[in-house]
């Protein structure tokens, strides 16, 4: 029976599901816990392209459209991002972090 579990600790899903545990510890730690992972991937696409609009940030994060349209909700209501009118497509909105985030980026060195 120890066979059967060493071999079961070592099975890729096992170990995948560890590691993914460990990503988060890690990630929690580093953050705060101020801020999820999904949350950092978009302030992350937002910074490396200032004016994304949110057809853009789901491509470049691959989150699904409606997990992205309230992710990106809940960063406008920390005031990490605003929303603005593009100033090309009337009707479109385009994404900027604001002055806070660009700060703390050059203070810590992130894109």
């Amino acid at each position: 029976m120890t066979d059967r579990r060493q071999g079961a600790n070592r099975a890729p899903t096992h170990l995948l599901h560890q590691a993914e545990q460990a990503a988060k510890r890690l990630f929690a730690a580093h953050a705060l816990g101020l801020i999820r992972p999904r949350q950092l991937a978009i302030l992350v696409a937002v910074s490396e392209n200032d004016g994304l609009n949110q057809a853009d940030v789901v491509e470049r994060t691959g989150i699904d459209r409606f997990a992205a349209t309230e992710i990106i909700a809940q960063l406008v209501r920390k005031g990490l991002l605003q929303r603005r009118r593009s100033r090309e497509h009337a009707r479109a909105k385009v994404l900027r972090l604001t002055d806070e985030v660009r700060n703390a980026n050059r203070q810590y060195c992130l894109p």
